[in-house]
């Protein structure tokens, strides 16, 4: 599996996912990077120093090193509809730690609905959710 730290390797995943980069003047010139989707998200990725944080308004979380299934959760994170991700993690917040359990869960919650339809779930948000999941790839 594929690591990754605060470096080229990671900034060119994050460009081919369709981030842009908008760093300041003083933090290229401290060493530290920002990432968007778009310039007026309030939703970044940011590079300090070695550090990899999450940013959505407010801190999120953060890594110094990243799996490829790290990655593709935090791309997942900034590419779902905020309301889609809200489906599948209520609090709407951001933890590397867990994302792998979420989207597990998820899967499972639609089994569920298929073998018990009459189970009250939002299931559109989350095949929509998973959707935008599978479809982001990364290097491995």
């Amino acid at each position: 599996m594929t690591e990754y730290t605060a470096d080229t390797d990671l900034i060119d995943v994050l460009c081919q996912n369709g981030f842009i980069e908008t760093t300041s003047l003083l933090n290229a010139t401290k060493g530290k990077r920002e990432f968007k989707l778009s310039k007026a998200s309030p939703r970044y990725i940011y590079f300090d120093y070695i550090n990899i944080r999450v940013h959505d308004r407010r801190y999120q979380d953060e890594k110094v090193i990243l799996s490829s299934d790290d990655v593709r959760a935090m791309i997942f994170y900034f590419k779902c509809d905020r309301q889609d991700y809200k489906a599948i993690r209520p609090d709407g917040d951001f933890k590397f730690a867990d994302m792998s359990s979420v989207i597990v869960a998820a899967r499972k919650e639609l089994q569920l609905k298929e073998e018990f339809p009459r189970m009250q779930i939002p299931e559109a948000r989350i095949r929509r959710a998973l959707k935008v999941f599978d479809s982001i790839s990364i290097p491995v």
